[in-house]
């Protein structure tokens, strides 16, 4: 069993950053789907950040909206 959700997510689908750790779980992406659901913001922001830290920066494009004031 995973710790963190991080971990369940690198044993799943590997992580370019680090080398996939050897593990004996049973490994079906619906576990992790099941996890993922019920995880907190907290543990899926802790999972971008440390699996993907340059597409998750904090900054959300902001876009003008056609009714937005100018």
């Amino acid at each position: 069993m995973h710790s963190t959700l991080t971990e369940h997510a690198r044993c799943l689908f590997g992580d370019e950053y680090q080398p996939v750790p050897e593990c004996e779980c049973d490994h079906q992406e619906h576990y992790f789907i099941e996890e993922l659901t019920f995880a907190g913001a907290d543990s899926i922001l802790a999972m971008l950040h440390e699996l993907c830290p340059h597409v998750v920066d904090g900054l959300a494009p902001a876009g003008r909206w056609p009714g937005s004031p100018r």
